[in-house]
């Protein structure tokens, strides 16, 4: 969304009522290869870490 919406409650308010919140499967096998690689003790530098889906 543009910024200049996300910052402007007043027009959120205008066009939401609230929020839902739904699982992204993307994110959560992201999160959990992240989780993994975290635990193999490796990681030297953890905040640069990406993620990439391998296609089957």
């Amino acid at each position: 969304m543009d910024i200049e919406f996300c910052h402007d409650q007043v027009a959120v308010a205008s066009v939401f009522k609230d929020a839902a919140v739904d699982t992204c499967y993307v994110g959560r096998m992201r999160e959990l290869a992240m989780n993994e690689f975290a635990q193999s003790g490796t990681v030297e530098a953890p905040n640069s870490q990406t993620t990439r889906l391998n296609p089957r």
